[in-house]
Formats: C-alpha cells, structure tokens, sequence
C-alpha cells in the first residue's frame, strides 16, 4: 500500500519538474536557401554555423558533417571558395575527441551525381541551445561536388537517419525524440518571389502538453515522412477513385504546392484553368482577389486523423509593380507531382505546426482540423481540466480512496474470519 503511494507521489513530482524544465526552442533563419543553426563543438568550445536539412534530398547518404580545419590541405580550392573566413573545427586539438583512424567516404544517393565527402567518423562534445551531448559525425577532409554554400557543415532532420535528437535521446540528455516545427515567411522582393524564412525547432517536448491531445497520424512505410490520403474532393466532388496514388509527401519544404499528376491533369481539363496555372499569372488584376479567383480549384484531402484544404489562398500571391508598387498580377503557385506536397504552406499560411514522431512513425498536425467527430477544442478544454492543481488534487483523492479501501478490506477479513471460526 505504501509503495503505491510512494509511487503516486513520485508521478506528482515528475509532473511538476517535466512542467518546470520545459521544452527548449532553436530558432533559425535562412542562409541562401538553407536554415543557419549555431553550436558550440570539442574542448575548448568552438563555435560552428551547421546548415540544418529539413528532409531526404539527393545528399543526404552524404550525412551528417563538419568540415575539418585539414580540407585547406586536402581540398584547397573548395576551401577558397566556400570556407576561407570560417573558423574550422580541428579534431586533433580537441581533447574531448574520440576519432576512429579509418577514412570513410561517404557518396550521394542520386547515380547521376559524383559527389562525396570523405574524412573520418569522431564523437565529439556537441552544444546546441541549452543541450550538451556526445555528437557523432564525419569530419569533412576532403570533398567532390559540393557547389552550394556550406557554412562549417551540415545537420539533417530526416526519416532513415540518427539525428541530433535521436542521439540526444540515447543518451538520456532530452525526455524524446518528438519534435516540432513551426515556420514563418515574410518577402523581401515580391516579383522575384524572394523571401525570407524563420524556423522555429521545438524540442524535449513536454508530453503533457495541449500539442499531444491530437491525433497521430500514422505515416506509410519508406524513407520519407508521408501520410496516406483516404479521401480526395475537387470543389466539392469526390475523385479518390480517380487517382492511382494520394501520399502526402512532409519530408521537404516546396516553394509551390505539389499534386499528383492525375488529379493536375483533371483539374487543368478546363481551358481557363489550364491557361491560368500554365501561364503562372493573371495579368492585370489590380483590383481583383488571388484568393477569390473563382476559376481556381479547392482540393480538400482526407487522412486517418486529419483535414487539409488546399484553396487558392494556399497557392496565390500578389505580384507588384515595382516602379508604382501597386499591385500588377496574381502569381499562382500549382504543380504536378507524384504525391501531395504543401508541408510549407501548411506551417507558413495556416500557421499549423507539425510534429515528427519518428518513434512511433507517426505525424501531428497542431492546429489542424482532425477528422474525429468532437472538435480537437473541445476535447483540449476538458482535459485541460485535469492538469495542475486539479491532477493533484485527483492522485489525492485516490491516495485516501486507497487508504479507505484497505481499511474496509482489513476489516472485512477480520469479520470473515471471527465468523468461520
């Protein structure tokens, strides 16, 4: 009995310090294109500007890297162009550095492409935020066909790979590996679509949170974060039927929204339509809506948990004329693909966040209408009844039930037994 409530109060006291702990929040902007993370690595501490890779892309078997202060000997024009003015990690000055001696030389998973980078696999003292924990990558010496800007390396947040929460996970540093993203999009220059990106990564997330009352959303084998659509409307009319294949795709993040190519193809039947998204503008429509364009499709896609609406607000924006500023066209923004794609219209426009749940291959969508017959709202309002105060005062509600309860059992076996004897 008293272990029981030993146990009971020791949940109390978990609850309050998960509560007080808190989940833990980086922040990152775009750098070309790419999400800019800062760290601290080895001992002493250097500090580090990692690219962060939302998703699976054509280099990802490339890994997880950090380029090594030896490339300016190795590879000594990659080092002119990309890195000269970086301050390099250098895994022989750093005495907390535990290096395998074999070279490991790593290659892109596109056939078509050459490139590699090669070095050698070290476990180092890695800070991001708040977080400290031993952080296993490869220690970039040498590479081939690595054109983009790549800052002191690149950090991946994909489905088939370790990433810095799965190992800050192993060893007990962070409570899961659950995290969430949220993103917002402003534009610096309207007519070249040019814009600029803030991420916000939310980690060791609180499991008793408002964000964990919705659904997870199973995700469908593979290597990429994708859900299945069991339902698919064009204006209102079901055409699930007519498409041969609904994944929703939530690996990467697509300047236009994506959908399969036959439902691209039954949409753009309509001369008027096929005209307008062809073209990728309505001219001259200073005085019109892009959202309001009657013309334009509303897809609504049905998942296990989830609603999405994908309407012309989601895939529209002004155009300006630069001389006047006033507005010139309505951009519109619609593709065909092999699969759903608008994981960054969801974050950006509707302000949904989205939670990786890699454990469990699942999906939560924060914000998002579900498909549950109660509202999501409903359901938060009244469990949020049971947190705080309340939930202590119900674990000590049960603690005297108990306590009663095997008082009355004593007695009753005291009872029984004067009885039989």
């Amino acid at each position: 009995m008293y272990q029981l409530q030993n146990k009971l109060i020791m949940l109390i006291l978990l609850l309050f310090v998960s509560a007080a702990i808190g989940e833990q929040i980086l922040l990152l902007q775009t750098t070309d294109n790419d999400f800019k993370l800062s760290v601290q690595i080895g001992t002493p501490p250097l500090d580090q500007y990692l690219i962060v890779k939302i998703g699976d892309d054509e280099y990802s078997f490339l890994g997880q890297y950090i380029f090594d202060s030896s490339i300016q000997v190795y590879d000594i024009s990659f080092y002119q162009s990309y890195l000269k003015g970086l301050q390099l990690y250098n895994m022989k000055k750093s005495s907390s550095a535990d290096i395998n001696p074999q070279i490991i030389k790593q290659t892109s998973s596109n056939t078509y492409s050459q490139a590699y980078v090669q070095g050698n696999i070290v476990t180092d003292v890695l800070q991001v935020g708040n977080t400290k924990f031993k952080y296993t990558f490869l220690s970039v010496s040498k590479e081939q066909y690595l054109f983009n800007t790549q800052l002191n390396g690149v950090i991946r947040l994909n489905r088939f790979q370790g990433n810095i929460f799965d190992q800050m996970y192993s060893q007990n540093v962070i409570k899961t590996r659950d995290y969430l993203i949220s993103l917002e999009l402003s534009f610096i220059n309207e007519d070249d679509y040019e814009q600029l990106k803030k991420l916000s990564l939310r980690y060791d997330l609180d499991q008793w949170s408002d964000n964990y009352k919705y659904p997870s959303n199973l995700m469908i084998q593979g290597d990429v974060f994708a859900i299945k659509a069991y339902g698919v409307y064009l204006n209102g009319e079901d055409v699930t039927d007519l498409l041969k294949i609904r994944t929703i795709n939530f690996d990467v993040l697509y300047e236009q929204i994506m959908i399969p190519s036959d439902l691209y193809a039954i949409i753009t039947r309509d001369s008027a339509v096929n005209n307008i998204i062809n073209q990728g503008s309505i001219y001259f429509c200073q005085d019109c809506k892009c959202s309001e364009i009657d013309k334009l499709p509303k897809i609504k896609v049905v998942t296990q948990e989830y609603v999405f609406e994908i309407t012309p607000e989601l895939y529209t924006y002004y155009s300006y004329d630069y001389r006047s500023f006033e507005k010139y066209s309505c951009k519109v923004k619609l593709g065909s693909s092999s699969q759903f794609q608008f994981t960054q219209q969801l974050l950006s426009v509707l302000k949904v966040s989205i939670m990786y749940q890699k454990e469990i291959s699942s999906l939560k969508f924060i914000g998002a209408q579900t498909t549950s017959h109660m509202s999501i709202n409903t359901i938060i309002i009244v469990l949020s009844l049971f947190n705080g105060s309340s939930l202590v005062i119900i674990v000590l509600f049960t603690i005297q039930f108990l306590k009663k309860y095997s008082s009355i059992k004593l007695e009753f076996y005291y009872q029984r037994k004067h009885k039989i004897m």
